[in-house]
């Protein structure tokens, strides 16, 4: 699959495959079309050659918002939060109309329990590590099979990193949800994912499982400039 804007090509004959409820790191410098693969994959960009098949299913011609109900959830790099809306507000915009606010509220407080305790703060008001709680917690109670999650560490402090990677390793664990992760923390990539891809110039160079590996091997390898 190739991929890029207008006639700019980012991407070059990317081929990947994932297994129901793996967990892959796509990691590379930046520049390398590691956001590119994933707005691809969710239909925010069409492939100029190739094709790509999210749970079985074709995504040609499809929109993202049909590519999402096909059940894949996104967590975009930017912070796609309404600031002025509260906690609340921000979640009930993402859940299916069957699905119950109370209970929905009930999964964050085992996930993320500050959330919980404050669902009626406008979301402008909480801080960087809360912002991102909430876009992943939102991204999780729509229930997504495949799960695309870029950058969520950026600018983020330690115990903050740790909460996320928790919550990812206890969802996905219970869920056997497949998750995509762009990340340039390469010790939280690899504590998660049991394969990395590195990206270089839009091709994948590299395709194989983590465990034997050091992640700082792979930083000196990869990412160092």
């Amino acid at each position: 699959m190739s991929s890029g804007y207008g006639q700019a090509s980012v991407l070059h004959d990317v081929s990947l495959t994932l297994q129901a409820g793996e967990i892959m790191a796509i990691v590379g410098r930046n520049g390398m079309g590691k956001s590119t693969l994933l707005r691809t994959i969710a239909g925010f960009l069409a492939p100029t050659q190739g094709s790509i098949q999210v749970l079985a299913h074709p995504t040609a011609q499809k929109q993202p918002f049909e590519v999402a109900r096909m059940g894949l959830g996104y967590v975009a790099q930017a912070r796609a939060l309404f600031p002025d809306l509260t906690i609340q507000e921000n979640v009930a915009l993402a859940l299916a109309p069957r699905n119950s606010l109370d209970d929905a509220f009930a999964r964050i407080g085992e996930i993320f329990p500050v959330l919980a305790d404050r669902r009626q703060q406008l979301a402008g008001t909480l801080s960087g590590g809360e912002q991102k709680m909430l876009i992943l917690a939102r991204a999780l109670i729509a229930d997504p099979r495949l799960l695309l999650i870029d950058e969520i560490t950026e600018g983020l402090q330690p115990s903050v990193r740790e909460t996320l990677r928790l919550a990812l390793a206890t969802e996905t664990a219970r869920r056997s949800m497949t998750v995509v992760l762009v990340e340039q923390d390469l010790a939280f990539a690899f504590a998660l994912a049991e394969r990395y891809a590195v990206m270089k110039l839009g091709r994948i160079v590299k395709d194989e499982p983590t465990e034997g590996r050091q992640w700082q091997e792979v930083a000196r390898d990869h990412l160092a400039v």
